[in-house]
């Protein structure tokens, strides 16, 4: 069944919302290990408290996908999302010591889970065969979001201390509740059943699914340890940079990422699958394992920069192969175990690094981070040529 694309105004509405959304949850992340510092967490509470966002999400965003699909509702739980991230904001610049930053961290992972059925319900504004563009657009303005948010938040906790930044998150979200609310979600037609536990079940163990999730997991694995905790550390420790210098840290490694989620796209028109995310890891294997061989903040921006343009490459890639060949009715089971997997690597890889901080020293942390990119070169090439296999011979429904 062909769709149409939904009118232009609503998809930029809804956008706007997107953006809103993660810059509630990124405006404070690249001086969250600085605050937690300052109320007393060593290397591996750091880990924990950045691990803590995956692992709600690896909990929580497979029944959410599972319970949006045989509810046949997105908005309500887009709109949830809002009032979580607010809720973490508040517990977070309220925390007296490390194991509140502990909660509201894993709170925002709670509301970090609307990004399931905010990504089911903006594909169906555009027909099945333009997955990857829409979650390029989905991409491009969550990354737009993040960028602006990280680049002022560490303005923002230099000029008011580190606590400031999640007062301005609690704002943004109550901002981007009211810009989401007047989005109109499509019900499903009573012809179309909600989809029974066996066929979810199907859906989750589909093999291309699994092989993508976990390539996803690995770049999640590497986004997290070195963006929300340990290039801040190695910033402040051995570059001796102000807050402000972390927050341009993160706008350069969110720059190229925007500029890919908007290329990407047409790209993904042009070059296989498989070569635009075997490109994606070498660059985030590499960027991340140069890093402590970088001696200046200059040389550490440039790392970052080529950083951002391998998650650019893999994410929206990833994103799209995870739904391609999934039906509407099932789409947001198939996008829940694809975040629910690859909230594994955002568990692991900041709770594991900080644990190699304390064991091995700094360094480590960003070699094996890299090495573990690496390992995402067998995952990606054995799930993507199962989906040219199936798209050769086609039989979805």
């Amino acid at each position: 069944m062909s769709r149409r694309i939904a009118p232009p105004l609503p998809i930029a509405g809804f956008a706007v919302g997107v953006v809103l959304f993660w810059a509630a949850l990124y405006v404070y992340v690249p001086t969250l290990p600085l605050h937690a510092q300052s109320l007393g967490a060593g290397a591996t509470m750091i880990g924990l408290i950045a691990g803590s966002y995956g692992f709600t999400q690896l909990i929580l965003r497979i029944p959410l996908g599972v319970l949006s699909d045989r509810l046949s509702r997105r908005k309500a739980f887009v709109l949830l999302g809002f009032v979580a991230t607010g809720v973490s904001s508040a517990v977070l610049a309220l925390a007296a010591g490390p194991t509140y930053m502990l909660v509201g961290r894993a709170l925002a992972g709670v509301a970090a889970c609307a990004w399931v059925p905010c990504t089911v319900l903006f594909c169906s504004f555009f027909p099945p065969s333009q997955a990857v563009r829409a979650t390029a657009i989905m991409s491009f303005s969550a990354s737009f979001g993040q960028m602006i948010a990280t680049l002022s938040g560490g303005y923002i906790a230099r000029g008011f201390g580190t606590a400031a930044p999640f007062w301005v998150a609690l704002a943004i979200a109550g901002l981007g509740l009211v810009v989401m609310s007047p989005t109109r979600e499509e019900k499903r037609p009573a012809a179309s059943p909600a989809p029974s536990f066996r066929t979810i079940l199907g859906v989750l163990t589909l093999p291309a699914l699994l092989s993508v999730s976990l390539v996803a997991a690995i770049t999640q694995y590497a986004a997290i340890t070195t963006s929300h905790a340990f290039v801040s550390v190695y910033a402040t420790e051995v570059l001796k940079l102000d807050p402000s210098a972390l927050g341009i840290l993160s706008f350069a490694a969110l720059v190229p990422n925007t500029v890919m989620a908007a290329t990407v796209a047409t790209m993904a028109t042009r070059v296989r699958e498989k070569w635009l995310l075997t490109a994606g890891l070498l660059l985030l294997a590499a960027s991340t394992a140069a890093i402590p061989l970088t001696g200046s903040y200059a040389a550490l921006v440039g790392a970052r920069v080529v950083f951002g343009f391998g998650v650019g490459l893999t994410y929206p890639v990833l994103m799209g192969l995870s739904v391609m060949s999934v039906p509407q009715a099932q789409r947001a089971s198939a996008m829940g175990a694809f975040q629910a997997i690859y909230a594994l690597g955002m568990t692991a890889g900041p709770a594991l690094s900080g644990f190699i901080k304390d064991s091995l020293g700094l360094p480590a942390v960003f070699y094996a981070t890299g090495a573990m990119c690496l390992l995402g070169l067998l995952p990606m090439w054995a799930g993507v040529r199962a989906g040219d296999r199936k798209r050769e011979n086609p039989a979805h429904s």
